[in-house]
């Protein structure tokens, strides 16, 4: 939101809603326009919506998204990132920890493509970041010198890739 408000037109509304009461008052106390609660149907009109690493967090993402649809206006975009999980194959080709239980679903381009087209959005953008890179390996070695779980492995040898998908009303 922070970002948003340092690109977007001066007088432009930015709302949150974040169902973590923690992470909403954390926000609120930076004077962010957060609501605690979580996304209902009808909630509110926006002519944009993100979801940045929320997918894998949802069990029922195809509810959730028809949810997300309910509050856009015509015409109205969405962003949604998240990683291709489901797309790279065996486990070890992942470049880090799965992050269970927190992560509960993982998808790839189709998923997301069916779950696009189901809600009546199309895709104008896809784009591809790769996760496995020199900054993310020192970072995973130094997790596991402070004894947490982090997975070391040589940078950009991974087909795992962060997704970011921009998509709008139909």
């Amino acid at each position: 939101m922070e970002a948003l408000q340092s690109v977007l037109p001066s007088g432009s509304e930015i709302k949150g809603v974040e169902p973590m009461t923690h992470k909403a008052e954390a926000a609120q106390s930076r004077g962010l326009d957060v609501t605690n609660d979580y996304l209902r149907a009808g909630q509110f009109q926006a002519d944009f919506i993100s979801n940045i690493d929320v997918f894998s967090h949802i069990p029922d993402y195809h509810a959730f998204l028809q949810t997300v649809v309910t509050n856009l206006k015509p015409g109205g975009q969405v962003v949604i990132e998240t990683g291709n999980a489901a797309d790279v194959g065996e486990r070890k080709l992942l470049p880090n920890e799965l992050g269970l239980p927190d992560h509960l679903v993982f998808a790839g381009k189709s998923t997301m493509a069916r779950y696009f087209r189901e809600a009546g959005l199309e895709v104008i953008e896809t784009t591809e970041e790769r996760f496995d890179t020199a900054t993310q390996m020192a970072k995973n070695a130094i997790k596991v010198l402070l004894g947490r779980p982090a997975v070391v492995r040589l940078p950009y040898t991974s087909t795992y890739r962060q997704l970011i998908f921009r998509a709008k009303l139909i």
